[in-house]
């Protein structure tokens, strides 16, 4: 498809290849423009997760697990 159509651009008169050109940049820009409407990012608010989980009063402690290497 390629070389059929830069055979085809060939043909085109000057201006109409620039007018060619022009078309394809703004197909272009009009695809770049959807791709980042789509990959927006949602950051997340600082603060979002405060009181989805509690920690235990003792989390700091040493696990019993690990008491013989401790020692």
């Amino acid at each position: 498809m390629s070389q059929q159509l830069i055979d085809t651009l060939e043909k085109l008169s000057p201006s109409a290849q620039r007018e060619v050109e022009d078309f394809a940049a703004s197909l272009l820009s009009k695809q770049q423009e959807k791709q980042a409407a789509t990959s927006v990012k949602i950051v997340p608010v600082f603060g979002s997760m405060k009181g989805t989980f509690q920690m235990s009063e003792d989390f700091d402690a040493p696990l019993d697990d690990f008491r013989e290497y401790m020692q």
